[in-house]
C-alpha cells in the first residue's frame, strides 16, 4: 500500500511538469543544465580553489546566458566518471542506466587535471532529449587564474543546440529552436546558428508523453539557412531516404541536434544485412561533393562547386577510411557504393562525425554468381561467333576459288558448332534457377537484374547466331557451284564441237589464179588456168587441145 501511495505521489508531482512542457512552446523553454566538474588529485587543486572555480564558472554562465539556461555547477565525486581517461570510455548506454544523471536537458562532464606546464580541461556533452554523447573537446591554460574562462570556452564549444523539426505537407522544412525566444546576453551563444548542420532523431513517446524510444534517422542532415521569424529558421534536407521526415503525429517528436567538432576520420564498414552480416570486400566507394540528380528538392537552393574526391576500395574486412577533410563543416558528402556496375547505395555522410560507421547492404553474392554465369556464357558466345565468322569467310573464299570440297568441309564444321537453341537453353536454365533463388531471398532487385542480364544476352544470341546467314551462305555456294558446273559443261561442249569439226573437215582447194597469171595468159593467146572444172569436159582433154601440135 505504501508503494502504491508513493508511486501516486511521484506521478502527481511529474504530471504538472509534463502538462506545463506540453503547453509551453519549445521556443520559450530554457535549457535545464547541470555542469559536473571532476578535479584530479593535485596539491594545487585544493578544496578552496575548487570551490572558487565552481562559483566563478556558474557566475560566468549566468552572465553570458541569462534566462537561456537554468544552470547548476557541481563537483563530480566519481559517481558518473572519475577523470580524463574515464571520459573516453563513457558510453550512452551506461549514462542512460546511471541513476546519478539527473533528468536535465543537458549535462556537461568536465575533467580538470594539473600537468607540469599548466592545467588541462577535457569535457563531453550528454544530451538527454536525444540520448547522445558528444565528442570530446580540450582546453589548456598555463595560469590557474584563467581556468574559469577556459571552462566557459569549453562549454561553449561543447554546446549542441536542440530544435524541433516542422515538416509541412507543402512548403519548406522549418526548425524551432529550444529557448530561441530567450535571447542570451552573449550573442555568441545563438539558439539556432545560421549555416549549422544538424542530425535528425525520432522520439517515440508513450501514453504519458514521456520518451519511450529514440531512433536516429539514418543518412539525414539538416542545414539551417535563413531566419523565418523569431525562434524559427528554414533548413535544407539532405538524405539518402525517400521520405526521411514524417509529418506531425500524436506520439512522435522529431528533434534536430547540432553537430560540432569532428574527428580526423571515420572507419566505414560495409556488411550484408542480418543475420549473415558478411563483410563486403572489394566494393568501390566513390566520394562525391554533389549529385547530378539530387534526391531532395531542398538541395537545389544550396549550390556547391564540384571538387574532385577520391574513389576508395574496401579491404578484405569490408572497411575503408573516410578522411574528415573530404567534407566541409556545413555540408556532407555523398557515398556512392558500387559493386561492379551496380549501384548498391547512395547516401550522404559527414566524415569524422563518428569514429566508426556501418552500412548494411543487401547480399550481392547471388547477383555476382549470376553475372559470373552470364559472363561465361557470353565468352562462349563470343568464341562461337568468332569461329563461325572465320569458317563462313573461308567457305565463301574457297567456293569462289572453285575449291568446293574445302568449302564443304568448312560447312560441315559450321554445322558441328553450337547453335542458337543450345545457348537459349543454357540461358533459360540460368534464369530459372537464379530467379528461384532470388525469390526465396525476397530480393526483387536481384531478380530484376537477372531478368535484365538474361534478356540482353538473349538478344545477343539472336543477333549473332542467326541461321538465316548460314542459309544465305549455302545458297551462295550452291549458286557458285552451279555456275561453275555450267561453265565447265559449256566449255566441254565447245571443245567437243571443235574436235568434231577438225576430224570431219574437207581438203584444202588449190589457190585461185592470180591476176598477173591471167594477164600473161591473155597476152599469149591462152586462157588462164582455172581450178574449176569445165562441165562435161575432162581436164586432160582440155590440156591436150590447148597444146600446139
Amino acid at each position: 500500500m505504501n508503494c502504491v501511495r508513493g508511486f501516486l505521489t511521484i506521478a502527481l508531482s511529474i504530471a504538472p511538469n509534463l502538462l506545463c512542457a506540453a503547453e509551453t512552446a519549445i521556443e520559450d523553454r530554457p535549457y535545464d543544465v547541470r555542469v559536473r566538474i571532476s578535479f584530479e588529485g593535485a596539491v594545487e587543486l585544493d578544496a578552496p580553489f575548487r570551490a572558487d572555480i565552481l562559483e566563478l564558472t556558474a557566475a560566468g554562465l549566468e552572465r553570458c546566458l541569462g534566462p537561456f539556461w537554468h544552470c547548476e555547477v557541481v563537483e563530480e565525486q566519481g559517481r558518473v566518471f572519475s577523470g580524463t581517461k574515464a571520459l573516453s570510455r563513457l558510453a550512452p548506454e551506461g549514462l542512460v542506466r546511471n541513476s546519478a544523471i539527473e533528468e536535465t536537458d543537458k549535462s556537461y562532464l568536465i575533467a580538470v587535471a594539473s600537468t607540469g606546464a599548466g592545467i588541462i580541461c577535457d569535457g563531453r556533452e550528454w544530451d538527454v532529449a536525444t540520448r547522445q554523447l558528444g565528442p570530446r573537446a580540450t582546453k589548456s591554460v598555463l595560469d590557474r587564474r584563467d581556468l574559469p574562462a577556459a571552462l566557459l570556452s569549453l562549454i561553449h564549444e561543447l554546446f549542441r543546440p536542440v530544435a524541433e523539426i516542422d515538416q509541412p505537407r507543402s512548403g519548406r522544412t522549418t526548425l524551432r529552436g529550444r529557448g530561441a525566444n530567450l535571447s542570451p546576453a552573449d550573442s555568441s551563444w545563438p539558439a539556432l546558428p545560421s549555416e549549422k548542420l544538424f542530425e535528425a532523431y525520432n522520439c517515440i513517446l508513450d501514453k504519458d508523453l514521456a520518451v519511450e524510444r529514440i531512433q536516429q534517422i539514418p543518412w539525414t542532415y539538416l542545414n539551417s539557412v535563413n531566419d523565418v521569424e523569431a525562434g524559427r529558421v528554414h533548413c535544407t534536407v539532405t538524405s539518402g531516404l525517400r521520405s526521411p521526415l514524417a509529418g506531425r503525429r500524436h506520439r512522435l517528436l522529431t528533434l534536430a541536434l547540432g553537430i560540432n567538432d569532428r574527428g580526423p576520420e571515420t572507419k566505414l564498414t560495409l556488411v550484408t544485412r542480418g543475420p549473415a552480416r558478411k563483410p563486403l570486400a572489394g566494393v568501390e566507394v566513390e566520394l562525391a561533393a554533389m549529385l547530378p540528380s539530387k534526391p531532395q528538392s531542398d538541395e537545389a537552393a544550396h549550390d556547391v562547386p564540384a571538387k574532385t574526391l577520391p574513389t576508395l576500395i574496401t579491404d578484405r574486412n569490408g572497411k575503408v577510411s573516410l578522411p574528415a577533410e573530404c567534407a566541409s563543416a556545413d555540408r556532407p558528402i555523398w557515398l556512392l557504393v558500387r559493386s561492379g556496375q551496380v549501384l548498391l547505395a547512395r547516401v550522404p555522410y559527414l566524415p569524422g562525425l563518428h569514429p566508426a560507421e556501418v552500412i548494411e547492404l543487401p547480399d550481392d553474392s547471388l547477383r555476382l554468381e549470376v553475372e559470373a554465369d552470364i559472363a561465361l556464357l557470353q565468352a562462349k558466345l563470343v568464341d562461337t561467333v568468332a569461329r563461325r565468322a572465320v569458317l563462313m569467310a573461308q567457305a565463301k573464299a574457297r567456293a569462289k576459288a572453285g575449291q568446293f570440297d574445302a568449302a564443304a568441309t568448312a560447312l560441315r564444321a559450321l554445322d558441328a558448332m553450337s547453335k542458337a537453341p543450345k545457348f537459349t537453353e543454357d540461358l533459360n536454365l540460368i534464369r530459372i534457377n537464379r530467379t528461384k533463388a532470388a525469390r526465396a531471398r525476397r530480393d526483387k532487385s536481384t531478380e530484376e537484374r537477372i531478368r535484365k542480364l538474361c534478356s540482353e544476352t538473349g538478344e545477343l544470341v539472336t543477333n549473332y547466331l542467326d541461321e538465316a546467314k548460314l542459309t544465305e551462305l549455302r545458297d551462295e555456294i550452291r549458286e557458285l557451284r552451279r555456275a561453275t558446273d555450267d561453265a565447265a559443261a559449256m566449255e566441254a561442249k565447245a571443245k567437243a564441237a571443235d574436235e568434231r569439226a577438225a576430224k570431219g573437215a574437207k581438203p584444202k582447194s588449190k589457190p585461185a589464179t592470180k591476176p598477173a597469171e591471167k594477164a600473161d595468159a591473155a597476152a599469149a593467146g591462152r586462157e588462164p588456168a582455172s581450178d574449176e572444172k569445165t562441165p562435161g569436159v575432162k581436164t586432160d582433154d582440155v590440156r591436150t587441145k590447148a597444146q600446139p601440135r
